[in-house]
């Protein structure tokens, strides 16, 4: 059986406290979120005609994300001296791996689909439901577009760009900081993906937004490279950047409808989450663990 240690190709566990590491990663993130508004603040008062423009806010986005979420990651490898391309191994990512990535975004779709309904049941606090309304808001001035070079800045900022730096943070550090440190694999899988659905800060999707961040944290888990996570994470994004392209082209809007129930929902979520099993068994899973007898 595989342990965690080579699961993290074979990094070895640190030494130092937990809580000390913990506190200088939210130290680093919190530093870059604090650069990041002195940043916007200075914009602001230079620009401000331009502060609130489409194309601002998709700058903002874009060096935000950057400098909040991928600059602590990088930080913090090179103060515990680690390669700042750690657990981005090539090798392990293959023309097969990028097929794959396909496949299991479209089969986790009636998954998440399943998931927004069954959120969308509970009733959320006013302060939930102003942040929701605040995001939407953003999400409509920064996707309603028919240009299509706008469309390229999209999948950028909102796909690309948070695919590499979130899955850094949450699989490539904390995940793996969790496995280091003795927690059981699949205890530090969902523990991550419940602070990744919780950071971002819109309830009314948490539900789904914690089942892709478990999806992505087993992805990782198994095979032992964070580009098959990325990619994942990076065409579950833009495929809804180009949805909601599409849709807004074709309708001129882009209102969504509520989720609603029914049998064949539920039974393509059913077959959804059995295919995700199956495929990361039989080529990741298994994969992994005759490696590890031949190592």
């Amino acid at each position: 059986m595989l342990s965690n240690n080579d699961l993290m190709g074979g990094v070895p566990t640190p030494q130092r406290s937990a809580f000390a590491e913990l506190l200088l990663l939210v130290a680093l993130i919190i530093g870059g979120a604090l650069v990041t508004g002195v940043i916007a603040s200075g914009i602001g008062k230079l620009f401000p005609a331009y502060a609130s423009a489409p194309a601002m806010l998709r700058f903002t986005q874009f060096y935000s994300t950057i400098i909040s979420i991928g600059l602590p990651v990088l930080v913090w490898r090179r103060v515990h001296q680690e390669s700042l391309m750690l657990y981005f191994d090539a090798s392990r990512f293959s023309g097969r791996d990028l097929l794959f990535a396909f496949i299991f975004v479209l089969i986790i779709q009636p998954v998440v689909w399943l998931l927004v309904y069954l959120n969308s049941l509970l009733p959320l606090p006013e302060w939930a439901t102003s942040i929701e309304q605040k995001a939407e808001i953003l999400i409509q001035e920064l996707l309603c577009t028919d240009q299509w070079y706008t469309l390229f800045a999209n999948i950028v900022v909102i796909a690309i760009v948070p695919a590499v730096c979130e899955e850094m943070l949450f699989r490539g550090l904390l995940q793996s900081f969790f496995s280091r440190r003795g927690m059981n694999a699949h205890l530090a899988v969902w523990l991550v993906s419940i602070i990744f659905g919780v950071v971002h800060f819109q309830f009314a999707g948490i539900f789904a937004r914690i089942f892709l961040g478990a999806v992505l944290g087993y992805l990782f888990h198994y095979s032992r490279t964070l580009w098959l996570p990325i990619v994942v994470h990076a065409l579950n994004n833009a495929g809804s950047v180009i949805l909601y392209f599409v849709q807004y082209n074709l309708t001129g809007s882009t209102d969504s409808t509520d989720p609603e129930f029914n049998l064949i929902i539920l039974s393509a979520a059913l077959l959804g989450l059995v295919g995700f099993v199956y495929l990361l068994r039989r080529f990741y899973v298994d994969k992994t663990t005759e490696q590890d007898c031949i190592d």
